[in-house]
């Protein structure tokens, strides 16, 4: 496995979380007000923590502007303990005030961490921590990569059966056999269909008796905008304009771009 900055974020936590046992090590450094500790595209190598005063991150943009990040008071830390060689800072920290720093060098945390076995123990155990915590994130947004796909296909029915510029509250949609069908269009297996229909079910987005799917547009759409941008938005809200307001150009446009997006999501 290669090394990368990564693992040197997920380090630099593991050592923050286990301060306690570098603090010995630990080279405390007193700073004048204004002074720079480290400038950008110096070496990423050491983490640095307040004990006393307050830094300022801040990062030189492209007009030459200095643009401030944050502001680390005591306490906090900032910097990361790096073990990339080619890895360089992207900002700059100066002190805010009178202030005194420590700062922990790859070298001290090695002599350190090869000396005491526990060390290495906790290590296993947080960075094995952290990977079943991303992959639940995965197994998280992979279901709802699933619900995506779903509910875009019941939209492009719902436009189908209703239409674009008038969509009732609620939308019947005819599907026989009802699994077997949406799975096919979807490439969403069949089982997982199942247990998504019942989750829209409870939320009451939608309800099926036999081969007829109830649709209530208002909750399905806010859930459907809740999962393409994050923020619910209310669908019944906005004012669509009429197929005669438009051209029948513009609605052969975005019936391909509807189409454009199918093929994506299943691609």
């Amino acid at each position: 496995m290669q090394w990368s900055h990564d693992y040197c974020k997920i380090l630099t936590d593991f050592v923050v979380n286990h301060i306690e046992d570098f603090d010995y090590i630990l080279f405390i450094k007193p700073f004048h007000r204004n002074r720079i500790i480290y400038l950008m595209d110096d070496p990423a190598d050491r983490l640095y923590i307040v004990k006393k005063g307050r830094v300022r991150l801040t990062r030189i943009n492209d007009d030459g502007r200095e643009d401030l990040l944050r502001v680390v008071g005591e306490g906090e830390h900032f910097g990361c303990l790096c073990l990339c060689e080619e890895y360089h800072r992207d900002h700059l920290a100066t002190t805010e005030e009178e202030s005194r720093i420590a700062m922990l060098r790859p070298d001290d945390f090695k002599r350190v961490f090869y000396r005491h076995e526990q060390l290495f123990t906790k290590l296993l155990a947080y960075f094995s921590s952290r990977f079943s915590n991303l992959q639940e994130k995965i197994a998280h947004y992979e279901d709802n990569h699933r619900l995506l796909r779903l509910m875009h296909y019941f939209e492009r029915q719902i436009f189908t059966h209703a239409g674009i510029h008038e969509i009732p509250e609620e939308v019947k949609i005819v599907l026989s056999p009802l699994y077997r069908t949406i799975a096919e269009q979807t490439r969403i297996p069949q089982k997982e269909v199942e247990g998504l229909l019942r989750l829209l079910k409870q939320e009451k987005i939608l309800e099926w008796k036999r081969n007829t799917i109830t649709v209530h547009t208002g909750p399905f759409f806010e859930r459907f905008e809740s999962l393409m941008y994050g923020e619910p938005v209310r669908f019944l809200s906005i004012v669509y304009p009429t197929r005669a307001d438009r051209s029948e150009a513009e609605v052969e446009s975005e019936l391909r771009i509807g189409e454009n997006m199918e093929q994506k999501t299943r691609a």
